[in-house]
């Protein structure tokens, strides 16, 4: 199987019917796309614009291809899945629940590859300025990320009965070893649902562009971003991790 390809939990297929929206996104190889029909969800490390699985009928395809494309971002995760209308009249209301509680971002278990353990993926989110409702956001945080530290962040969204949208930007620089990595507006977090028929798609992508010193620091980098993709979207479906430190 594509090591690219990480199942969030058995506990969320078990049960789960097939389904035939695996069409619903592109550039899926033979294993992803068992994996949407299962009901799974799966995340995917595109190598470029061209590769992301961007369902094609997407009310925010174009928008979001052309930012990707833009920004020249060397750094991709994305986590895919579809739920049907059983599964998600649960998991939709308390997906938008926990997008919204920005400052339970804090203590999000977040798995080092390189160190074999859990860390907190924000240390502390502090919000700062804006307005905030159940249903849609302009808020600007403070938070703390190690081993990046202190910086600024804007998170809105907009959600319907039948429509998700949720964004997040990095609004200054991120240091890593004391080297400038990641400029102002270069660190993106997007999420998406919406309902096709009975079924909601549902479609998230991390994007970062960051100075990896020509290739030095890419391997490092590259499991450290596409780790914290994967931790902030476990927190978004509820799945809890058992942590032992």
């Amino acid at each position: 199987m594509n090591k690219a390809v990480f199942l969030l939990a058995a506990a969320l297929v078990a049960g789960a019917p097939v389904y035939a929206q695996s069409q619903a996104f592109t550039n899926l190889d033979a294993d992803q796309a068992d994996l949407i029909r299962s009901g799974a969800p799966v995340f995917r490390e595109p190598s470029g614009w061209k590769t992301l699985a961007v369902p094609e009928g997407a009310f925010f395809r174009s928008e979001l291809l052309a930012e990707v494309k833009s920004g020249g971002y060397n750094y991709l995760g994305e986590v895919l899945m579809t739920v049907d209308a059983a599964r998600a009249s649960a998991l939709i209301p308390e997906l938008k629940k926990r997008l919204g509680a920005v400052e339970e971002y804090a203590g999000i278990p977040y798995w080092s590859r390189r160190q074999q353990t859990y860390y907190d993926l924000f240390d502390w989110v502090r919000i700062t300025g804006g307005r905030r409702t159940a249903s849609s956001a302009s808020i600007t945080c403070q938070q703390y990320m190690k081993p990046f530290g202190e910086y600024s962040s804007v998170y809105t969204w907009e959600f319907t009965d039948e429509r998700l949208f949720f964004s997040g930007v990095n609004t200054s620089e991120l240091s890593y070893d004391g080297v400038k990595a990641v400029r102002s507006g270069n660190m993106i977090w997007r999420m998406y649902a919406y309902k096709e028929g009975s079924t909601w798609v549902l479609y998230g992508i991390g994007a970062v562009k960051a100075f990896d010193m020509f290739g030095i620091l890419r391997d490092r980098l590259s499991a450290s971003f596409m780790g914290r993709i994967e931790a902030f979207f476990k927190h978004a479906y509820g799945i809890k991790v058992a942590r032992d430190d």
